[in-house]
């Protein structure tokens, strides 16, 4: 029959089987015993420390990832307001890229507030002609059939024209716009 302590109650010396030996609790005091206190103290601070750095480290690049600024030295608005665009007449936006620019794009978003869904479309000054005939296939960027998007579209130098168009004959659709040239 094993004894009700782990211990001896004369000299204190740890029993080795014991009622509490086969228990969690008697498990984690005999292994205390072999590895000593000090030793298990220290690793769990380390792996305490481990956790709190890798966490820290996780934060800043969740949070700093969705704060990082497109900075630019010239911005310019396009559009930042509600814009209706009627079936047959979409609404266009003029942009010009002054030729002396460099890491020139288009940045922002829009969603849809009324109507259905949307066609956006960034063609280029020689493109829009073609657009405006209902000739031309493929623009520098196109979004189709879509409610919202953010956009950062790359471009050169030159002039430019985006595209807010209602993809069904008969609906109108009102878009809540904010865009921005950017360049340096």
């Amino acid at each position: 029959m094993a004894p009700d302590k782990s211990r001896c109650s004369q000299c204190e010396t740890p029993l080795q089987y014991t009622k509490y030996s086969k228990t969690f609790r008697g498990r984690l005091e005999r292994w205390f015993q072999k590895v000593g206190i000090a030793a298990v103290i220290t690793v769990g601070g380390f792996a305490l420390l481990l956790f709190l750095t890798g966490g820290v480290l996780a934060a800043f690049y969740f949070v700093g990832s969705g704060t990082r600024s497109d900075s630019a030295a010239n911005v310019e608005t396009i559009v930042n307001d509600s814009v209706k665009a009627k079936p047959g007449e979409p609404a266009t936006f003029k942009i010009v890229i002054p030729k002396t620019a460099k890491n020139s794009r288009v940045v922002g978003g829009f969603k849809v507030t009324a109507g259905g869904t949307v066609n956006f479309y960034v063609v280029s000054e020689n493109q829009f002609p073609n657009w405006v005939a209902g000739t031309m296939s493929v623009a520098i960027a196109q979004r189709e059939g879509i409610n919202s998007v953010k956009i950062r579209q790359p471009l050169a130098p030159g002039t430019y024209y985006l595209v807010f168009a209602s993809p069904d004959p008969f609906t109108p659709i009102t878009v809540a716009a904010e865009l921005y040239s950017k360049y340096d």
